[in-house]
């Protein structure tokens, strides 16, 4: 091929115009890259000035854009001869005209609208290649020209056999990205390559999945054999072709973690190849669908802190969302973003401004003078920002208990003017951010309701949960009529709303109750057994499912779940065994700590006591014994607290990610031990974080007696030494059963509590000393909430 390549250089000056294209064409058929030649063909063609027959120019526009050759001025000037003679083009040459000038990125508008007239017009007959290689072309330059896809929709309609996999896969690909949603031809071309789809390449079946996504197609059976055929080769894929594969399942909602593992180790293999769009399609894919995989993620996340300079606006902001989705706190990554965001903030788009700042929430990541930045920006586009956006910009200020006053005001406007508008999740997100900062705003909430009530139907139970907290943070007017409201809904659905893995549920409905618990020393006990819920005394010891608001783990069975499986048999009691639904148990109570525990034997009852609980319908009452004399009276702590899910640390007061919480304390008595002073003190909670109450009498400085976590190491110890478990019990349980009935359930001290305040002196004798021998005796509660105790004596009067 060389010497052919140099004799042609030699005598190219006597060639005549055909036959410089035919040796264009023939050289780039074989991929034979020879510079010298393709640069005197294109001299000596401009030395003509392009003068020979159209097959022949668009022979050799073929053949340059083939090889990606680009010579200076040639393309621009045989588009220019090619317009004077288009009306002289067969549809063959039309179609690698257009196909050459789209892939040597060289768009001649004048010609390319002349050519589309043309092919439109049936002056000339287009087959099922030449059709394919036009839709590609001017979806690839982006030209409008509705009468040429509109032929080519025509011969897919009539020909679809004679197109091939790659052609059927271009031609869904350009009317996908031209946004042409022709139900007809993606209909015909979908019967089509379900038949052949052997014969796609790893391009052609990504490309074709990726058009079905983006015009929002559904085709469940394509998809499943998509997938079934991409996976035997994955190996072959090329980057771009992992992305749209990735993006497209994942907007079709497939998720098959077998296919996505093996895609994971394929972006690995290409990921030096993949382009920043490639990287943000990938990370967003597998957080969309909440396919762990930390290997993959730290992966993205380097590739787009080594290039972040060059990576535009929305992909950063893409990939931030996707390791926040994730939970992934990738410290290089996101420490460079700090500055790049802070250089270029006025850059980004309002969904990309609302991405970022929800990511810094969600991972507590950036400084706050940063984050107020990006919530002024934000707020200059608040009207043109989708429902989403503003929810997300709500909850993003509530996680950061940034009391941003212009900006929730702004958002609530914007809510008002278009509450219609937003879905039952975006308004249940609104509603329980403008609660956590405590924003009441009585027109919003109200309009919220009304919207809510109307159409309860539609929310799902995690909004369902958001909407009763929020309302419930606004007091029992409040939210009265959203749960009234949700528990119809929820009696009409019946068992149609149960978890696909139950089986036979109507069948164990209304059954007897069974056999309580009947608990050795130190083992749980029932104290009430209804027909579809319990109350159980949880000892010391005793670990609880998680209940922290994240997803527990399918293999995570605490001790109090394997011991209610024994007494509930799973084939007439399913959620016992449901650790999604934390076998039953409605909420957790730390492991050095006693007390009541209610469960549920059905999914009928979890809901409902899910209500109950979000509702604030649900009371639960504690005695604790804490350091140091708290003032008679009546406290309330609210003080955010903060945890991680994805790991174990002790809970921190923390304004910036703090979830809101209420602690309620009442003062029962004053006693001391020795030198050291403590009170007896009640408590309610109207949220339940993680050690909250430890936490928070801990932060108020009267740390609970005998907890190893909060309290000081010294005095813990010395604690330990007449106290041996950590002095916090729940004695008092309130809740509706499935008739409505309130149940009150309450139980005295264990005696291991109750020794240990036959150890303490009162204060001073009177009501301190009277509510130690009640509280040790188990003969006495305390007051309604709504009264203090009253620890000294009246002083008589006078005579």
């Amino acid at each position: 091929m060389k010497r052919i390549a140099s004799a042609l250089v030699k005598s190219a000056g006597t060639l005549r115009g055909g036959d410089l294209a035919q040796a264009a064409w023939a050289f780039a058929t074989l991929r034979a890259h020879d510079r010298e030649l393709f640069r005197a063909l294109a001299e000596e063609a401009a030395r003509r000035q392009m003068r020979m027959a159209p097959r022949h120019l668009s022979c050799m526009l073929w053949a340059y854009a083939k090889l990606h050759l680009k010579e200076r001025g040639f393309a621009s000037q045989a588009a220019e001869q090619a317009l004077a003679q288009v009306d002289e083009f067969s549809a063959q040459g039309l179609s690698a005209l257009a196909w050459s000038l789209a892939r040597m990125r060289t768009p001649h508008a004048e010609l390319l609208a002349a050519a589309a007239d043309r092919a439109s017009s049936g002056a000339c007959t287009l087959m099922p290649q030449d059709a394919s290689n036009l839709a590609w072309a001017y979806a690839t330059v982006n030209m409008n020209a509705s009468g040429l896809f509109d032929t080519v929709a025509l011969q897919v309609v009539a020909h679809a056999r004679g197109f091939s996999a790659q052609a059927l896969s271009n031609v869904a690909w350009a009317f996908a990205a031209q946004g042409i949603a022709s139900c007809e031809v993606f209909g015909v071309i979908a019967k089509e390559a379900l038949c052949r789809l052997t014969e796609f390449s790893p391009q052609g079946l990504s490309n074709l999945l990726w058009s079905y996504a983006k015009m929002a197609v559904q085709h469940a059976q394509l998809i499943r054999q998509v997938a079934q055929q991409a996976s035997l080769k994955f190996e072959k894929f090329e980057p771009q072709d992992v992305s749209n594969l990735v993006w497209a399942f994942a907007t079709f909602q497939f998720r098959d973690v077998e296919v996505f593992d093996r895609l994971s180790d394929q972006t690995l293999r290409v990921l030096q190849g993949l382009t920043p769009q490639g990287v943000s399609n990938i990370a967003w894919a597998y957080a969309t669908l909440e396919i762990p995989n930390a290997k993959l993620f730290q992966a993205l996340a380097g590739k787009s802190a080594s290039g972040i300079e060059r990576i535009k606006p929305q992909e950063l902001a893409a990939v931030a969302w996707s390791l926040a989705k994730a939970t992934m706190h990738s410290a290089d990554f996101f420490s460079q973003l700090e500055k790049v965001v802070a250089d270029r903030v006025d850059t980004f788009s309002s969904q990309g401004l609302s991405m970022l700042v929800w990511a810094f929430a969600r991972l507590h990541v950036a400084e706050q003078e940063l984050l107020r930045a990006l919530l002024r920006e934000a707020q200059a586009s608040l009207s043109a920002a989708p429902p989403r956006q503003l929810a997300n910009l709500a909850w993003a200020c509530a996680v950061l208990a940034a009391a941003e006053r212009e900006l929730l005001d702004a958002i609530a406007e914007e809510t008002r003017a278009r509450a219609g508008a937003f879905s039952p999740q975006e308004l249940s997100t609104l509603a329980w951010a403008f609660a956590a900062v405590d924003r009441r705003d009585p027109e919003l909430f109200d309009e919220i309701r009304a919207l809510v009530v109307a159409d309860l139907g539609a929310y799902s139970r995690d909004d369902l949960c958001m909407l009763l907290w929020a309302f419930a943070r606004l007091g029992p007017n409040s939210v009265k009529a959203v749960y009234l409201s949700a528990q119809s809904v929820f009696a009409r659905q019946g068992s149609s709303a149960l978890p696909d893995n139950v089986e036979n549920y109507a069948s164990v409905t209304g059954l007897a109750p069974c056999v309580p618990l009947q608990g050795a020393r130190g083992q749980p006990v029932t104290l009430l057994d209804l027909p579809d819920r319990m109350v159980i005394h949880k000892p010391v010891g005793w670990e609880v499912d998680h209940s922290d608001g994240g997803k527990p783990a399918p293999s995570r069975i605490s001790q109090l779940s394997r011991h209610l499986q024994a007494a509930y048999p799973s084939r007439r009691w399913h959620i016992v065994r449901d650790s999604q639904q934390q076998c039953g148990v409605l909420h957790r109570l730390d492991v050095p700590c006693s007390g009541i525990i209610l469960g549920a034997k059905t999914y009928a009852a979890w809901r409902d006591l899910k209500l109950q609980l979000d509702a604030g319908v649900i009371k639960r009452d504690y005695i604790i014994l804490s350091h140091g004399w708290l003032p008679p009276r009546r406290w309330e702590i609210s003080a955010r607290v903060f945890w991680r899910k994805d790991r174990w640390f002790p809970s921190t007061v923390r304004v910036p990610g703090g979830r809101p919480a209420s602690t309620w304390l009442k003062v029962l008595a004053h006693a001391h031990h020795g030198i050291e002073a403590f009170s007896l003190v009640a408590v309610r909670i109207a949220t339940g974080r993680r050690h909250q109450i430890r936490l928070h009498t801990a932060h108020l400085g009267h740390a609970v007696v005998s907890d190893g976590i909060y309290s000081a190491y010294a005095a813990t110890s010395s604690d330990r030494t007449w106290c041996q478990q950590t002095f916090l019990h729940r004695y008092h349980l309130a809740f509706e059963d499935r008739r409505r009935i309130r149940r009150d359930v309450s139980q005295t001290l264990p005696t291991t509590l109750s020794d240990v305040l036959g150890l303490l002196q009162p204060r001073t004798p009177g009501p301190s000393s009277r509510a130690l021998r009640c509280w040790r005796l188990g003969v006495r509660s305390p007051r309604p909430w709504d009264r203090a105790e009253r620890l000294l004596e009246k002083k008589k009067k006078e005579k």
